[in-house]
Protein backbone atom coordinates (compact mmCIF):
# COMPACT_ATOMS: atom_id res chain seq x y z
CA UNK A 1 0.00 0.00 0.00
CA UNK A 2 1.44 3.28 -1.10
CA UNK A 3 1.89 6.33 1.39
CA UNK A 4 -0.43 8.71 -0.19
CA UNK A 5 -3.05 5.66 0.37
CA UNK A 6 -2.07 5.39 3.88
CA UNK A 7 -2.07 8.77 4.63
CA UNK A 8 -5.19 9.41 2.68
CA UNK A 9 -7.08 6.43 5.01
CA UNK A 10 -5.53 8.10 8.34
CA UNK A 11 -6.83 11.97 7.30
CA UNK A 12 -10.35 11.01 5.65
CA UNK A 13 -11.41 9.06 8.72
CA UNK A 14 -10.20 11.19 10.86
CA UNK A 15 -12.06 13.75 9.79
CA UNK A 16 -15.24 11.35 9.44
CA UNK A 17 -14.67 10.23 12.95
CA UNK A 18 -14.49 13.73 14.34
CA UNK A 19 -17.53 14.75 12.24
CA UNK A 20 -19.57 11.91 13.51
CA UNK A 21 -18.65 12.97 17.29
CA UNK A 22 -19.55 16.22 16.59
CA UNK A 23 -22.55 15.62 14.99
CA UNK A 24 -23.79 14.53 18.39
CA UNK A 25 -22.28 16.64 20.77
CA UNK A 26 -22.79 19.57 18.25
CA UNK A 27 -25.49 18.82 16.21
CA UNK A 28 -26.78 22.29 15.41
CA UNK A 29 -23.12 22.70 13.48
CA UNK A 30 -22.37 19.40 12.03
CA UNK A 31 -25.91 19.53 10.39
CA UNK A 32 -24.26 22.98 8.13
CA UNK A 33 -23.09 19.96 6.04
CA UNK A 34 -26.40 20.08 4.74
CA UNK A 35 -28.23 23.18 2.56
CA UNK A 36 -30.03 25.26 5.44
CA UNK A 37 -29.38 22.50 8.17
CA UNK A 38 -31.61 20.22 6.07
CA UNK A 39 -34.54 22.18 6.41
CA UNK A 40 -35.32 22.13 2.73
CA UNK A 41 -34.81 18.07 2.72
CA UNK A 42 -35.07 16.98 -1.03
CA UNK A 43 -36.23 20.29 -1.89
CA UNK A 44 -34.16 19.81 -5.33
CA UNK A 45 -36.32 17.09 -6.46
CA UNK A 46 -39.54 18.25 -5.50
CA UNK A 47 -39.50 21.49 -6.20
CA UNK A 48 -38.93 20.56 -9.59
CA UNK A 49 -41.91 17.58 -9.81
CA UNK A 50 -43.67 21.07 -8.74
CA UNK A 51 -42.54 23.08 -11.41
CA UNK A 52 -43.59 20.93 -14.20
CA UNK A 53 -47.03 19.26 -13.00
CA UNK A 54 -48.86 20.86 -15.53
CA UNK A 55 -46.29 20.74 -18.36
CA UNK A 56 -45.54 24.19 -18.24
CA UNK A 57 -42.02 24.34 -15.95
CA UNK A 58 -40.62 27.70 -18.02
CA UNK A 59 -43.89 29.31 -17.40
CA UNK A 60 -45.25 29.83 -20.86
CA UNK A 61 -47.84 32.33 -22.09
CA UNK A 62 -47.99 33.73 -18.30
CA UNK A 63 -47.81 37.80 -18.15
CA UNK A 64 -45.86 38.12 -15.18
CA UNK A 65 -42.79 35.71 -14.40
CA UNK A 66 -43.19 34.29 -10.97
CA UNK A 67 -39.92 34.69 -8.66
CA UNK A 68 -39.39 31.37 -8.83
CA UNK A 69 -37.99 32.14 -12.79
CA UNK A 70 -34.76 31.75 -12.08
CA UNK A 71 -34.95 28.47 -10.34
CA UNK A 72 -36.42 26.58 -13.07
CA UNK A 73 -33.32 26.41 -15.57
CA UNK A 74 -33.25 22.73 -15.91
CA UNK A 75 -33.20 21.57 -19.26
CA UNK A 76 -36.14 19.90 -20.83
CA UNK A 77 -35.67 16.50 -20.84
CA UNK A 78 -34.97 16.56 -17.60
CA UNK A 79 -38.11 18.56 -16.83
CA UNK A 80 -39.85 15.52 -19.10
CA UNK A 81 -38.34 13.24 -16.38
CA UNK A 82 -39.60 14.89 -13.22
CA UNK A 83 -43.00 14.92 -14.67
CA UNK A 84 -43.21 11.27 -15.57
CA UNK A 85 -42.04 11.50 -11.86
CA UNK A 86 -45.06 13.27 -10.44
CA UNK A 87 -47.32 10.55 -12.08
CA UNK A 88 -46.27 8.51 -9.71
CA UNK A 89 -47.35 10.79 -6.74
CA UNK A 90 -48.85 14.01 -5.83
CA UNK A 91 -46.71 17.54 -5.21
CA UNK A 92 -49.22 20.53 -5.17
CA UNK A 93 -47.27 22.55 -3.01
CA UNK A 94 -43.55 24.07 -3.20
CA UNK A 95 -43.43 24.82 0.58
CA UNK A 96 -43.69 21.16 1.40
CA UNK A 97 -40.78 20.09 3.62
CA UNK A 98 -40.24 16.29 4.99
CA UNK A 99 -42.97 16.23 7.36
CA UNK A 100 -45.74 16.42 5.09
CA UNK A 101 -44.19 15.28 1.89
CA UNK A 102 -46.87 12.12 0.22
CA UNK A 103 -45.06 9.41 2.05
CA UNK A 104 -45.00 7.49 -1.75
CA UNK A 105 -43.02 10.50 -3.06
CA UNK A 106 -40.99 10.33 0.04
CA UNK A 107 -40.23 6.45 -0.39
CA UNK A 108 -39.52 6.94 -4.07
CA UNK A 109 -37.23 9.69 -3.43
CA UNK A 110 -35.58 8.19 -1.07
CA UNK A 111 -35.09 4.58 -3.34
CA UNK A 112 -34.14 6.35 -5.98
CA UNK A 113 -31.06 8.02 -4.80
CA UNK A 114 -29.86 5.06 -3.12
CA UNK A 115 -29.84 3.26 -6.77
CA UNK A 116 -28.14 6.11 -8.24
CA UNK A 117 -25.43 6.46 -5.48
CA UNK A 118 -24.98 2.52 -5.61
CA UNK A 119 -24.60 2.63 -9.77
CA UNK A 120 -22.05 5.81 -8.59
CA UNK A 121 -20.07 3.88 -6.22
CA UNK A 122 -20.51 0.73 -8.11
CA UNK A 123 -18.62 2.68 -11.60
CA UNK A 124 -15.88 4.01 -9.16
CA UNK A 125 -14.95 0.37 -7.38
CA UNK A 126 -14.53 -0.69 -11.24
CA UNK A 127 -12.37 1.59 -12.35
CA UNK A 128 -10.08 1.94 -9.30
CA UNK A 129 -7.46 -0.68 -9.22
CA UNK A 130 -5.37 0.76 -5.64
CA UNK A 131 -5.34 -1.31 -2.52
CA UNK A 132 -8.26 -0.60 0.22
CA UNK A 133 -10.32 -0.10 -2.19
CA UNK A 134 -13.22 -0.83 -0.44
CA UNK A 135 -12.34 1.61 2.75
CA UNK A 136 -11.24 4.73 0.19
CA UNK A 137 -14.63 4.23 -1.71
CA UNK A 138 -16.63 4.39 1.68
CA UNK A 139 -14.85 7.44 2.61
CA UNK A 140 -16.31 8.99 0.13
CA UNK A 141 -20.01 8.48 1.03
CA UNK A 142 -19.25 11.30 4.08
CA UNK A 143 -17.24 13.45 1.77
CA UNK A 144 -19.33 16.90 2.49
CA UNK A 145 -19.97 17.27 -1.13
CA UNK A 146 -21.46 13.82 -1.45
CA UNK A 147 -23.85 14.79 1.33
CA UNK A 148 -25.05 17.58 0.70
CA UNK A 149 -25.90 16.55 -2.87
CA UNK A 150 -27.90 13.97 -1.42
CA UNK A 151 -29.72 15.72 1.41
CA UNK A 152 -30.82 18.22 -1.80
CA UNK A 153 -32.30 15.61 -4.15
CA UNK A 154 -30.19 16.56 -6.87
CA UNK A 155 -30.10 14.86 -10.30
CA UNK A 156 -26.35 16.06 -10.45
CA UNK A 157 -25.78 12.70 -9.17
CA UNK A 158 -27.00 11.07 -12.83
CA UNK A 159 -25.04 13.32 -14.32
CA UNK A 160 -22.05 12.65 -12.36
CA UNK A 161 -22.72 8.69 -13.42
CA UNK A 162 -22.73 9.45 -17.01
CA UNK A 163 -19.77 11.62 -16.70
CA UNK A 164 -18.21 8.63 -15.09
CA UNK A 165 -18.70 6.62 -17.42
CA UNK A 166 -17.25 8.84 -20.38
CA UNK A 167 -14.59 10.12 -18.59
CA UNK A 168 -13.19 6.77 -17.19
CA UNK A 169 -14.02 5.13 -20.22
CA UNK A 170 -10.84 3.70 -20.64
CA UNK A 171 -10.58 1.92 -17.10
CA UNK A 172 -14.03 0.94 -17.73
CA UNK A 173 -13.55 -0.54 -21.32
CA UNK A 174 -16.27 0.89 -22.29
CA UNK A 175 -16.47 1.44 -26.03
CA UNK A 176 -16.15 4.95 -27.90
CA UNK A 177 -20.20 4.65 -29.21
CA UNK A 178 -21.40 4.07 -25.60
CA UNK A 179 -19.29 6.74 -23.52
CA UNK A 180 -20.26 9.29 -26.52
CA UNK A 181 -24.02 8.42 -25.85
CA UNK A 182 -23.28 8.65 -21.76
CA UNK A 183 -22.20 12.00 -22.63
CA UNK A 184 -24.98 13.22 -24.63
CA UNK A 185 -26.94 12.10 -21.30
CA UNK A 186 -24.93 14.01 -18.84
CA UNK A 187 -25.89 16.91 -20.90
CA UNK A 188 -29.22 16.60 -21.20
CA UNK A 189 -29.46 16.41 -17.73
CA UNK A 190 -27.26 19.23 -17.56
CA UNK A 191 -26.00 21.25 -20.01
CA UNK A 192 -22.99 21.83 -19.16
CA UNK A 193 -21.42 19.01 -18.83
CA UNK A 194 -21.18 19.23 -22.82
CA UNK A 195 -18.02 21.13 -22.33
CA UNK A 196 -16.15 17.67 -22.06
CA UNK A 197 -17.07 16.96 -25.47
CA UNK A 198 -13.91 19.48 -25.91
CA UNK A 199 -12.20 16.25 -25.42
CA UNK A 200 -13.00 15.40 -28.97
CA UNK A 201 -11.41 18.74 -30.27
CA UNK A 202 -8.48 18.52 -28.55
CA UNK A 203 -7.97 14.95 -30.24
CA UNK A 204 -9.26 15.99 -33.58
CA UNK A 205 -11.59 13.22 -33.23
CA UNK A 206 -13.95 15.18 -35.79
CA UNK A 207 -16.63 12.59 -36.14
CA UNK A 208 -17.33 12.16 -32.51
CA UNK A 209 -17.99 15.47 -32.12
CA UNK A 210 -20.09 16.00 -34.64
CA UNK A 211 -22.37 12.75 -33.59
CA UNK A 212 -22.06 14.25 -29.91
CA UNK A 213 -23.40 17.67 -31.23
CA UNK A 214 -26.20 16.02 -33.13
CA UNK A 215 -27.30 13.97 -30.24
CA UNK A 216 -27.40 16.39 -27.55
CA UNK A 217 -29.45 18.72 -29.92
CA UNK A 218 -31.86 16.41 -30.48
CA UNK A 219 -32.20 15.75 -26.93
CA UNK A 220 -32.62 19.24 -26.17
CA UNK A 221 -35.20 20.33 -28.75
CA UNK A 222 -37.41 17.17 -28.61
CA UNK A 223 -38.59 17.52 -25.09
CA UNK A 224 -40.29 20.97 -26.00
CA UNK A 225 -42.89 19.29 -28.41
CA UNK A 226 -44.64 18.15 -24.87
CA UNK A 227 -44.83 21.66 -22.92
CA UNK A 228 -47.47 24.37 -23.25
CA UNK A 229 -45.76 26.84 -25.87
CA UNK A 230 -43.96 24.09 -26.88
CA UNK A 231 -40.63 25.72 -28.94
CA UNK A 232 -41.44 29.12 -27.52
CA UNK A 233 -40.23 27.84 -24.09
CA UNK A 234 -36.72 28.45 -25.98
CA UNK A 235 -36.86 31.52 -25.09
CA UNK A 236 -38.07 31.38 -22.05
CA UNK A 237 -35.72 28.63 -20.97
CA UNK A 238 -32.79 31.47 -21.94
CA UNK A 239 -34.37 34.07 -20.23
CA UNK A 240 -34.58 32.01 -16.88
CA UNK A 241 -30.60 31.61 -17.43
CA UNK A 242 -29.86 35.18 -17.42
CA UNK A 243 -31.97 35.76 -14.56
CA UNK A 244 -29.93 32.82 -12.92
CA UNK A 245 -26.78 34.23 -13.92
CA UNK A 246 -27.88 37.65 -12.47
CA UNK A 247 -29.25 36.38 -9.20
CA UNK A 248 -26.17 33.72 -8.42
CA UNK A 249 -23.22 35.18 -10.32
CA UNK A 250 -21.18 35.52 -6.93
CA UNK A 251 -23.53 33.79 -4.80
CA UNK A 252 -21.21 31.06 -4.53
CA UNK A 253 -18.22 32.27 -3.86
CA UNK A 254 -16.97 34.35 -1.16
CA UNK A 255 -19.50 34.56 1.77
CA UNK A 256 -17.55 36.49 4.47
CA UNK A 257 -20.57 37.99 7.01
CA UNK A 258 -17.55 38.49 10.12
CA UNK A 259 -16.01 41.52 7.50
CA UNK A 260 -17.43 44.54 5.93
CA UNK A 261 -19.13 44.68 2.65
CA UNK A 262 -16.83 46.25 0.82
CA UNK A 263 -14.23 43.85 1.88
CA UNK A 264 -16.63 40.74 1.51
CA UNK A 265 -17.53 42.45 -2.20
CA UNK A 266 -13.96 43.05 -2.97
CA UNK A 267 -12.77 39.50 -2.13
CA UNK A 268 -15.77 37.81 -4.28
CA UNK A 269 -14.84 39.82 -7.20
CA UNK A 270 -10.81 38.94 -7.01
CA UNK A 271 -11.82 35.47 -6.13
CA UNK A 272 -14.02 35.05 -9.05
CA UNK A 273 -11.71 36.76 -11.44
CA UNK A 274 -8.81 34.57 -10.27
CA UNK A 275 -11.25 31.64 -10.93
CA UNK A 276 -12.24 32.37 -14.09
CA UNK A 277 -8.62 33.60 -15.54
CA UNK A 278 -7.44 29.91 -14.13
CA UNK A 279 -10.30 28.22 -15.57
CA UNK A 280 -9.29 29.98 -19.45
CA UNK A 281 -6.00 28.86 -18.73
CA UNK A 282 -6.81 25.23 -18.02
CA UNK A 283 -8.54 25.10 -20.87
CA UNK A 284 -5.83 26.37 -23.37
CA UNK A 285 -3.28 23.82 -21.15
CA UNK A 286 -5.32 20.20 -21.41
CA UNK A 287 -4.10 19.32 -24.96
CA UNK A 288 -0.40 19.61 -23.40
CA UNK A 289 -0.83 17.32 -20.49
CA UNK A 290 -0.04 14.13 -20.79
CA UNK A 291 -0.61 12.64 -17.57
CA UNK A 292 -4.79 11.12 -17.46
CA UNK A 293 -5.70 12.21 -14.13
CA UNK A 294 -4.14 15.82 -14.57
CA UNK A 295 -5.57 16.11 -17.80
CA UNK A 296 -9.09 15.63 -16.26
CA UNK A 297 -8.60 17.00 -12.87
CA UNK A 298 -7.63 20.07 -14.92
CA UNK A 299 -10.67 20.10 -17.06
CA UNK A 300 -12.84 18.95 -14.38
CA UNK A 301 -11.92 22.05 -12.28
CA UNK A 302 -11.70 24.52 -15.18
CA UNK A 303 -15.11 23.64 -15.96
CA UNK A 304 -16.24 24.47 -12.48
CA UNK A 305 -14.68 27.79 -12.26
CA UNK A 306 -15.56 28.81 -15.42
CA UNK A 307 -19.31 29.24 -14.58
CA UNK A 308 -19.73 31.61 -11.42
CA UNK A 309 -22.89 30.38 -10.66
CA UNK A 310 -22.00 26.34 -10.20
CA UNK A 311 -23.00 24.84 -7.14
CA UNK A 312 -20.75 23.29 -4.55
CA UNK A 313 -22.18 19.49 -5.70
CA UNK A 314 -20.61 20.18 -9.02
CA UNK A 315 -17.39 19.27 -7.28
CA UNK A 316 -18.97 15.63 -7.48
CA UNK A 317 -17.06 15.70 -10.76
CA UNK A 318 -13.89 15.28 -8.92
CA UNK A 319 -15.10 11.47 -7.92
CA UNK A 320 -13.16 9.70 -11.05
CA UNK A 321 -10.51 12.52 -10.97
CA UNK A 322 -9.62 11.03 -7.09
CA UNK A 323 -9.88 7.69 -8.53
CA UNK A 324 -7.60 7.83 -11.24
CA UNK A 325 -5.24 9.62 -8.53
CA UNK A 326 -5.84 7.11 -6.55
CA UNK A 327 -4.51 4.06 -9.10
CA UNK A 328 -1.42 6.20 -9.43
CA UNK A 329 1.96 3.58 -9.06
CA UNK A 330 4.90 6.48 -8.75
CA UNK A 331 4.21 9.54 -7.28
CA UNK A 332 5.82 13.07 -7.18
CA UNK A 333 6.24 15.67 -4.25
CA UNK A 334 3.60 17.49 -5.71
CA UNK A 335 1.23 15.28 -5.13
CA UNK A 336 1.01 15.34 -1.49
CA UNK A 337 -0.80 19.00 -2.63
CA UNK A 338 -3.12 17.15 -4.54
CA UNK A 339 -3.88 15.17 -1.77
CA UNK A 340 -4.47 17.72 0.88
CA UNK A 341 -7.07 19.59 -1.80
CA UNK A 342 -9.06 16.37 -2.24
CA UNK A 343 -8.91 15.83 1.71
CA UNK A 344 -10.10 19.37 2.05
CA UNK A 345 -12.21 19.33 -0.57
CA UNK A 346 -14.09 15.90 0.76
CA UNK A 347 -13.96 17.09 4.28
CA UNK A 348 -17.29 16.31 6.09
CA UNK A 349 -15.71 17.96 9.69
CA UNK A 350 -18.02 21.52 9.44
CA UNK A 351 -15.52 24.35 10.76
CA UNK A 352 -17.00 27.43 12.20
CA UNK A 353 -15.13 30.58 13.18
CA UNK A 354 -16.94 33.76 14.64
CA UNK A 355 -20.10 31.75 14.55
CA UNK A 356 -19.78 31.32 10.77
CA UNK A 357 -19.22 28.05 9.00
CA UNK A 358 -15.99 28.13 6.72
CA UNK A 359 -16.08 25.11 5.19
CA UNK A 360 -17.50 26.04 1.70
CA UNK A 361 -14.97 28.84 1.33
CA UNK A 362 -12.15 26.01 2.00
CA UNK A 363 -13.75 23.85 -0.53
CA UNK A 364 -13.75 26.80 -3.43
CA UNK A 365 -10.05 27.56 -1.84
CA UNK A 366 -8.84 24.72 -2.20
CA UNK A 367 -9.81 23.80 -5.34
CA UNK A 368 -8.72 27.25 -6.75
CA UNK A 369 -5.04 25.87 -5.32
CA UNK A 370 -5.73 22.36 -6.87
CA UNK A 371 -6.45 24.09 -10.44
CA UNK A 372 -3.63 26.64 -10.02
CA UNK A 373 -1.02 23.89 -8.82
CA UNK A 374 -1.71 21.89 -11.92
CA UNK A 375 -1.94 24.53 -14.35
CA UNK A 376 1.85 25.13 -12.44
CA UNK A 377 3.11 21.71 -12.21
CA UNK A 378 2.07 21.50 -16.38
CA UNK A 379 3.62 24.38 -17.50
CA UNK A 380 7.07 23.41 -15.50
CA UNK A 381 6.85 19.85 -17.45
CA UNK A 382 6.31 21.61 -21.00
CA UNK A 383 9.13 23.82 -20.24
CA UNK A 384 11.66 20.90 -19.74
CA UNK A 385 10.39 18.71 -22.42
CA UNK A 386 11.07 21.51 -25.00
CA UNK A 387 14.14 21.98 -23.30
CA UNK A 388 15.12 18.42 -23.76
CA UNK A 389 13.89 18.76 -27.11
CA UNK A 390 16.21 21.77 -27.82
CA UNK A 391 19.32 20.14 -26.26
CA UNK A 392 18.60 16.77 -28.48
CA UNK A 393 18.48 18.94 -31.72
Amino acid sequence: MSKINKLYLVFAYSLILLFLIFLFVSPDTQTLVFFRQGKDFMADFFNHVYYVKDLNPYEFNIDIASQNAGDKIYTPFTYLLFYYFSKIFSCNDITMNVNVYPKLGLAFVTCFFTICSFVLFYILQKAASFKNKFWVLFSLIFSGIFLYSLERGNLILLSVICCSLFLLKDRLNIGENNALIALVCATALKITPGVFSLFYLYKKDYRNFFKFCILSLICFLIPFIFFKGQFNNIYLFFDNLKIHAARYSLSYFFELPFLSSVIEEKCNVLFAIMGFLSACTGFFIVPYVKENFEKISVFVLSFYFLFLNNALYVLLMLFPCFILFMNKINYKKIDYIYLLCFVIIFNPLQIVVHDFCINIILVKLFALIFLLALILQNFINIYRNRKNINNNS
